[in-house]
């Protein structure tokens, strides 16, 4: 707007300027002439005016002009200055909450680590105790066993022993019976052949006496 203003000023003084220039090439009487040239006075006054109007408008747009831009620059400054600290602050921000969810879930790993590891070890301690729980219970069911067995055996060998030597002794008993029934009825036989013997004689002693 302020632009226009100018330029229709500068338009118009040049006008006011030509005008002038125009009348003079004109042929004009004397009073014509006078009137001319205080017309041509005045309008050159009055351009000069136009023109020290323009000026001080030009001059005074120039300046709000360009306290404007410097206002809207200092203001896009600032705004540029808020945004980058805004961004630079949520950059920080984020940076901070992505530093904490790194270290949460980090602490949440090793936590997990930890209890896996311990509840591994605490299975293999459990796993370990009962295979010694296992193998102590074999052993000493192998161990009752044997000993069960070698008690058995020892009870049979002493049984076969006893019967052994019950029927050694049975044996001995019956021989050595059977040996002095035998030998007395040896000694019967030998006795009555003895006797027989004797008695013979003395028959035969007899007879030849008679």
């Amino acid at each position: 707007m302020k632009e226009q203003r100018t330029l229709t000023a500068i338009v118009f003084g040049a006008t006011l300027i030509v005008a002038p220039a125009l009348a003079w090439s004109l042929p004009s009487s004397s009073s014509q002439d006078n009137s001319v040239k205080q017309d041509a006075k005045t309008a050159g006054h009055d351009t000069k005016d136009a023109t020290k109007d323009a000026a001080h408008d030009v001059k005074k747009g120039t300046a709000k002009a360009t306290d404007a831009t410097v206002q809207g620059t200092k203001k896009a400054a600032n705004a540029t200055a808020d945004t980058t600290k805004s961004a630079a602050h949520a950059t920080a921000q984020g940076t901070k909450k992505a530093a904490n969810a790194t270290a949460d879930t980090t602490t949440r790993a090793a936590s997990a680590t930890a209890d896996t590891t311990k509840d591994a070890a605490h299975a293999t301690a459990k796993g370990t105790r009962k295979a010694v729980d296992a193998t102590a219970d074999t052993t000493k069911d192998a161990a009752h066993a044997t000993a069960q067995g070698t008690k058995k055996a020892a009870n049979a060998t002493a049984d076969g022993t006893t019967k052994a030597a019950n029927a050694t002794a049975e044996g001995t008993k019956n021989a050595a019976h059977a040996t002095a029934h035998g030998t007395q009825k040896v000694w019967d036989k030998t006795k009555n052949t003895t006797k027989g013997a004797v008695n013979g004689a003395k028959e035969g002693a007899d007879k030849k006496t008679d």
